[in-house]
């Protein structure tokens, strides 16, 4: 990457955006990423200005997020850098930030301009002063508790007064410390425990579902020693340093993005010359390079590690490669060096049809947009006939050494993830099940004899224990099937769950392929008026098309009329990507109450409703 082909990038984003095409300046933005120019301070600021333009014109596909910004430190710098990053990632951030050091009062007040704002999210900007540690604690442990704990009681006002997603920065550690090298040995000293008290907000954190910004990463990124600027602190309150500030702000946009469900889901991988160096087809079983003792060899076997690393936390892996299938699935099944075995790909597809094509086929099989996926070749011509075809896709051309193959994937940060649950860690076996059932749908002519034949059973459990952290992962990131697309952490669904004649219900989907897991959520709340109104109606997308959103409807009928509910109301809010639930309340009866570009409330007469037949039996 040079200067120069950045600025070009800049030069046509600028035009672009002039000319009233903010799409496209936003593709040239991107492509400053791609070129390694992500973390280039001047740069970044000559972006920032062209995004604020970009953002200013509503591209399509961008999501408008309110931030409210607590900091402890001044943001002048920072904001402008922040809005840059989140735009690359799809969102369009308006910015509050309050008073730099005021952040612990703007949460205690309740009458405080950030309880008007009302924003989607809160970032607490803090760093290791915050902590206020003295160079060497007698009890290391109760120290870190402490703070970890002062800072959980302002989450939980957050929580208590604001309907946002609360992220929080971890402890970064001072450059010049006076302990010296005692600073990372003595087990009392300000270093270690800043790391004890990380990882106790860390815990303290997953419980309450807030999301945690990992400063220390951040500073290791961006190197110790530019890290900080004495003189900027004192003179200005700035902390980190501004040549720093774009590692920092890329980490916010990324657990943003995470939080929103903006992350990818699928890596789609070619074969020859990506997980293996040669052609199988032609250069057979031993003219290949992989593993050791070649160098390249080990490029592609490490490549195999970090993609089987990415299935296991629950990114899809499928295969698209111009091959005879024989002849591909032949390392899988009989090369020592291969990491990646057939059984870690939801799908398969080798042969000789346009690539673009078999991925598309591939996302109607998992029955996924193909805006979750990542589609990786070695090949130009290849990458360039996906781009064309199908410009939902992300596109990674891998550079030629197999040694940077890590690094090119993993630097466009595609499968970040807030959270880890069980569900994920099985969501490639959930895949290829779906897989499966959409080669038995393919061979069945009827619909309804298909949806029969799955035998499909549902639980019904209430949101609360173990479930509080799966509902709050499902409402952070589905957005297709997702009446009103509100993120809310664990701790709001609790509250929620917990309110008196309150609906608050997981569904879990299994059938004769296998366990879904919890794969919905409909919550529904008493409003003002003596209505039940749905606050949340969630369904993953894996399982559409499959009844499962009569089904749950249905146990809210039943549960309107136990509790002598009179009327339900369903509120629709509008997406880019949520359209294909536009039509659901008038499809189970509603009628139309209000409605507003912006929203539309619909209502039920619950003494005349209908139950809807599924072919879903309750387990």
């Amino acid at each position: 990457m040079t200067h120069a082909s950045a600025t070009d990038l800049l030069n046509e984003a600028k035009a672009l955006v002039d000319g009233g095409r903010p799409g496209e300046a936003l593709a040239r933005l991107r492509a400053l990423r791609d070129l390694g120019a992500d973390f280039d301070y001047a740069l970044c600021n000559k972006a920032a200005k062209l995004a604020a333009k970009i953002i200013a014109q509503a591209p399509a596909g961008v999501r408008p997020v309110k931030l409210a910004l607590l900091s402890s430190s001044t943001t002048v710098f920072f904001e402008p850098i922040l809005k840059y990053f989140a735009l690359l990632k799809g969102i369009a951030l308006e910015i509050r930030a309050g008073d730099f050091g005021n952040w612990r009062q703007d949460i205690l007040n309740a009458g405080s301009w950030l309880y008007a704002f009302d924003p989607d999210f809160v970032l607490i900007a803090t760093h290791y002063r915050d902590a206020a540690l003295p160079a060497f604690s007698a009890d290391p442990s109760a120290a870190a508790e402490a703070v970890a704990a002062d800072f959980e009681k302002c989450w939980e006002l957050l929580a208590a007064r604001s309907r946002a997603a609360v992220f929080q920065y971890g402890f970064d550690s001072p450059a010049d410390d006076a302990a010296g090298y005692l600073a990372h040995t003595q087990p009392g000293a300000r270093a270690r425990v800043l790391q004890l008290a990380d990882a106790a907000l860390c815990r303290h954190a997953a419980a309450r579902g807030v999301t945690m910004v990992d400063l220390a990463q951040a500073r290791a990124l961006a190197g110790a020693a530019r890290w900080e600027d004495a003189r900027l602190w004192s003179h200005a309150r700035q902390h980190p340093a501004p040549e720093s500030l774009p590692v920092l702000a890329a980490a916010c946009a990324r657990a943003f993005a995470a939080k929103l469900g903006l992350s990818k889901k699928v890596c789609v991988l070619d074969l020859d010359n990506t997980l293996w160096g040669g052609v199988i087809g032609e250069d057979g079983l031993d003219g290949i390079r992989l593993g050791a003792p070649d160098a390249a060899g080990e490029g592609f076997a490490a490549f195999q590690y970090y993609l089987k690393e990415l299935q296991s936390r629950g990114i899809v892996l499928a295969v698209c490669s111009k091959n005879n299938e024989a002849d591909a699935l032949l390392p899988f099944e009989k090369h020592p060096a291969m990491r990646l075995k057939r059984a870690d790909f939801a799908v398969f597809s080798a042969n000789w049809n346009p690539k673009s094509q078999n991925i598309a086929a591939i996302a109607t099989a998992l029955n996924l947009g193909l805006d979750s996926f990542v589609f990786v070749d070695d090949n130009p011509a290849e990458i360039q006939e996906v781009s064309a075809a199908l410009p939902q896709v992300a596109c990674v051309l891998l550079p030629k050494d197999p040694a940077e193959y890590i690094a090119a994937l993993a630097r466009r940060q595609y499968f970040d993830a807030v959270a880890l649950s069980e569900d994920d860690l099985r969501r490639n076996e959930a895949y290829q099940a779906n897989a499966q059932r959409e080669r038995a749908r393919a061979q069945t002519g009827d619909m309804d004899d298909f949806l029969r034949s799955l035998d499909m059973r549902c639980a019904i459990s209430p949101v609360d224990g173990p479930a509080l952290a799966r509902t709050a992962q499902l409402l952070g990131k589905t957005n297709q099937f997702n009446l009103t697309t509100r993120r809310y952490g664990a701790e709001a669904v609790e509250r929620m769950a917990n309110t008196p004649r309150a609906f608050a219900r997981c569904f879990q989907l299994a059938d004769r392929f296998g366990d879904n897991g919890v794969v919905g959520i409909l919550i529904a709340l008493p409003a003002a008026d003596g209505a039940l109104e749905v606050d949340t109606f969630v369904m993953s997308c894996r399982v559409i098309g499959r009844g499962l959103e009569q089904f749950m409807f249905d146990a809210l009928l039943d549960f309107a009329r136990q509790n002598q509910y009179a009327h339900i109301r369903g509120v629709y809010l509008p997406t880019p990507k949520n359209a294909q639930t536009a039509d659901l309340y008038p499809r189970l009866g509603f009628v139309p109450e209000k409605a507003s570009p912006e929203a539309s409330a619909w209502l039920l007469d619950v003494a005349a409703a209908k139950d809807i037949p599924t072919f879903i039996a309750r387990a």
